[in-house]
């Protein structure tokens, strides 16, 4: 887009453009926080979380 722009001028998005920008930030920001509930519900996160605590105990011990 912005090699067809002059430059001196900003590149704008058209409202068709920001429409789908928005569309498609809303349909990923959903996946993501499905996957975050996927993850909370198989414990995933909560193991991680243990062992940060694990290395960051062994991290204070050296």
């Amino acid at each position: 887009m912005t090699e067809f722009a002059p430059a001196w001028s900003n590149a704008r998005m058209t409202k068709a453009q920001v429409r789908k920008y928005i569309k498609d930030m809303e349909e990923a920001r959903k996946e993501a926080q499905k996957k975050l509930d996927e993850a909370e519900n198989s414990w995933e996160l909560k193991l991680e979380e243990l062992e940060i605590k694990k290395l960051e105990k062994e991290l204070d011990n050296l």
